[in-house]
């Protein structure tokens, strides 16, 4: 891709290929290397406060297990704190186009059509999760070859990239 991409992982790309997961990287390890955690997160320091969410970290599970306890059949029990402080951990690199149809597509399969069709559900369900991570893998290397094989089609899948960050939404801003 870097060969055929001008301007890649560069924040004036045109098309939107921004590379936010290695500015993300370099970010940390600039942080972790040449300032140093010490001069960051120390007493006195601009984000000491941080240091406490090791502590909320640890505690905040226990609430939705104690509510459990005290009330089995609520919500409670599906409330699972670690998974949710781990999907934010990816945030920074991604931005709402990466989470927003994840969380309406869970929702609408785990939620709702696991309560109202509980027997599809249980059927089809994971049959439908491989199919759409098959999916996904075979649009990839379908758009690969198309456009690495076909000179003709190279242009128009070109086209079609370049249109996809048009007005629908914006390209996360890159500082």
């Amino acid at each position: 891709m870097f060969t055929n991409i001008p301007g890649m992982c560069e924040s004036d790309q045109p098309s939107g290929f921004i590379c936010p997961n290695t500015q993300v990287f370099g970010t940390a390890s600039i942080i972790w290397s040449v300032i140093g955690p010490k001069l960051q997160f120390s007493g006195g320091q601009v984000y000491y406060a941080l240091t406490f969410f090791f502590l909320i970290g640890a505690v905040a599970p226990t609430i939705p297990y104690f509510l459990t306890k005290k009330y089995p059949t609520s919500f409670f029990k599906y409330v699972n704190l670690p998974v949710i402080f781990n999907g934010t951990g990816s945030i920074p690199p991604a931005s709402a186009i990466n989470y927003v149809p994840w969380a309406i597509v869970g929702f609408i399969f785990q939620f709702v059509i696991r309560r109202r069709h509980f027997s599809w559900w249980a059927k089809y369900n994971y049959v439908l999760s491989a199919a759409m991570d098959s999916g996904v893998t075979l649009s990839v290397v379908f758009i690969h070859f198309v456009s690495i094989l076909c000179l003709e089609c190279r242009h128009r899948v070109i086209h079609i990239l370049t249109l996809l960050p048009c007005q629908l939404v914006s390209r996360p801003s890159v500082s």
